[in-house]
């Protein structure tokens, strides 16, 4: 999938481009403003025992499903190589 952007010039009055800069900064100003204060709120959340706790169980868990997961893998790999090995069996005794 492709994207293009097309620009064109945009014809303005200096007063115009005076307003809009000054939205611009404005919005520029916010933004940083929000961006600052979600960066310090997650810097605080971290530190917080619960969220420590909660990220402990979370890895804790990952870390078991996939050990489980290459348990399973094992188990599948092992029955595919079976079942193929029953099969030439029957392969071979019907020939």
């Amino acid at each position: 999938m492709s994207n293009f952007v097309l620009e064109f010039k945009l014809r303005t009055e200096g007063y115009q481009e005076h307003i809009l800069e000054k939205r611009f900064e404005i919005a520029r100003k916010i933004y940083n403003a929000l961006v600052t204060k979600i960066a310090k709120s997650y810097h605080e959340l971290t530190k917080t025992k619960k969220y420590r706790g909660i990220q402990d169980i979370l890895i804790e868990y990952k870390n078991n499903r996939e050990s489980e997961l290459r348990k399973h893998k094992k188990r599948l790999e092992s029955g595919v190589i079976l079942s193929l090995i029953c099969s030439e069996e029957q392969l071979v005794v019907k020939a």
